[in-house]
C-alpha cells in the first residue's frame, strides 16, 4: 500500500502528467511528419505515372490522351511546372496555341526560370505568326 502511495502522490503526479504533455505533442508531430512525407512520396509516384503515360502518348500522336494524364499529373502534384510545360506542348502539337500559351505561363508562373516552358512559350508564340 505504501508503494501505491508514493506512486499518486502529488508530485509525481505532476512529473508524470508534464513529462506526458512535452513528450506526446513530439511524438505526435513525428507521427505527422511521417505521415505527411509518406503521403508526398505517393503523390510523386503517382504524378510521376502519370507524366510517364502522358509523354508516351504524346510521342505516339496521340495528343488528346496525352493531355488527359497531363491534367490527372496536374490534380496530384498542381505546383509542380513539368506538368504545365508538358500540356502546353501537348496543346501546341494539337493546334490549340491559346490552351498552350496558357499552360506555358502557368509553369512560368511557378517556376520563371522553367527551360522547357520557355522553349515552348517561344515556339508557340512563333506559331501564332
Amino acid at each position: 500500500m505504501k508503494h501505491i502511495k508514493s506512486l499518486f502522490a502529488p508530485s509525481r503526479f505532476a512529473a508524470i502528467a508534464l513529462a506526458a504533455l512535452i513528450i506526446a505533442p513530439a511524438t505526435l508531430a513525428t507521427a505527422v511528419a511521417q505521415d505527411f512525407w509518406q503521403q508526398a512520396a505517393q503523390n510523386y509516384t503517382i504524378w510521376e505515372n502519370y507524366m510517364k503515360r502522358g509523354v508516351a502518348y504524346f510521342n505516339q500522336g496521340d495528343t488528346d490522351a496525352a493531355i488527359a494524364e497531363f491534367t490527372k499529373a496536374i490534380s496530384v502534384l498542381p505546383r509542380h511546372p513539368d506538368s504545365y510545360a508538358a500540356r502546353g506542348h501537348a496543346y501546341r502539337k494539337k493546334g490549340d496555341l491559346k490552351k498552350a500559351l496558357a499552360d506555358f505561363d502557368k509553369a512560368l508562373e511557378i517556376n520563371p526560370q522553367h527551360a522547357e516552358a520557355n522553349a515552348g512559350r517561344k515556339l508557340a508564340m512563333d506559331s501564332k505568326r
